[in-house]
């Protein structure tokens, strides 16, 4: 019997992934896809603080709660 590890590909980086956290732009409360799928997207969250037009959302007040509120922690870019 032969084990083989399973290997996990890295997320497809694609910013509108994120579309279930557009609401938090209106002032709702991140929901619980929308910390799902920032979790997925965590690896790439430094490539789109780097973009000019995904910044401004990422690096914004706005984009800070919804990473606390989905308490996503240790994003070192």
């Amino acid at each position: 019997m032969v084990c083989r590890a399973s290997k996990i590909a890295p997320p497809k980086c694609d910013p509108l992934a994120l579309r279930p956290c557009a609401p938090v732009v209106w002032g709702d409360k991140p929901s619980a896809a929308c910390c799902a799928k920032l979790r997925e997207q965590k690896p790439c969250l430094c490539k789109y603080r780097k973009n000019a037009y995904l910044s401004r959302y990422i690096n914004s007040p706005d984009g800070m709660k919804v990473a606390a509120a989905c308490r996503l922690r240790g994003l070192r870019c």
